[in-house]
């Protein structure tokens, strides 16, 4: 385990922020340190009964029940083999703790927060609602998540009721967290409770599904005018290059894979879509 340190260090220069980055496939993303309580290796889950399929379960972390949510599933993107880079950060929500899923984490980075930007409607498959925004670091886009809408009001009161231990304990019979001083004895009863039919079935939560995205039209290639906040428009969507080449002409080119923005021999961008 590793507790991630140093979270007040983030106030000592306003006009820069921390974050940790972790992967999903090849999109990196990012959550501000200041919500990272800390870092764990995989850890065995015990399933809850009724849950939104992007619940995986609940772990026990020294005295705490975290909820544990499957980013890919949140996200709707494919799944992904299981390896030993994968890991559980758990963040600290208004009243709870949740652990979410990642395929690696690479580290905490420090970013100006003059250059961050505001997110196009579509990031790596994900909406802008998701998002805070997005700052581009070497080769890198990274996406920051906006942790206060990755749930919806619904699915963050079920995280809360997954994270009450003793609530979840006394509602189906079985001795709270802290009675016995064993957290594993506790999660280990939970589950037989479930095994066996003793736990109540909760009612199956009433979840908006997500609007599907727009339809992308490929379009032809052509010279487009960079926007004053570095974004195009092709195709119905909007795709943020970087305040950089604000007012500048690019070229935009469909491929098989995507999108391939050049200026004369220079390839300066590519997006899949």
């Amino acid at each position: 385990m590793s507790p991630i340190e140093g979270r007040e260090e983030i106030r000592e220069n306003k006009n820069f922020l921390k974050f940790v980055m972790f992967g999903l496939g090849s999109e990196r993303y990012s959550v501000p340190v200041l919500k990272v309580k800390e870092i764990i290796a995989t850890a065995r889950i015990f399933p809850l009964p009724k849950m939104p399929d992007f619940v995986e379960g609940i772990i026990s972390l020294r005295g705490e029940i975290i909820p544990i949510v499957d980013l890919r599933k949140r996200f709707e993107l494919p799944e992904a083999e299981d390896t030993e880079e994968a890991r559980i950060v758990v963040l600290e929500m208004d009243s709870f703790f949740v652990g979410i899923s990642v395929d690696l984490v690479y580290e905490v980075i420090k970013i100006d927060e003059d250059l961050i930007e505001p997110p196009p409607p579509l990031v790596g498959g994900l909406r802008a609602d998701y998002l805070e925004g997005v700052c581009e670091i070497g080769e890198h886009l990274i996406t920051i998540l906006n942790l206060e809408q990755i749930f919806s009001m619904t699915e963050k009161a079920i995280l809360a009721k997954a994270a009450g231990g003793e609530e979840t304990a006394a509602e189906n019979g079985l001795p709270a967290p802290g009675d016995s001083g064993n957290h594993d004895e506790f999660l280990g009863k939970w589950n037989d409770a479930l095994s066996s039919g003793k736990a109540k079935q909760a009612e199956e939560p009433a979840v908006a599904p997500a609007p599907a995205a727009p339809e992308f039209e490929v379009g032809a290639s052509q010279d487009v005018a960079v926007s004053p906040d570095g974004k195009i428009e092709h195709g119905g969507r909007m795709f943020f290059l970087g305040k950089r080449f604000a007012g500048q002409s690019v070229h935009v080119a469909p491929s098989a894979e995507g999108l391939v923005i050049s200026q004369g021999d220079e390839v300066i961008k590519r997006f899949r879509v």
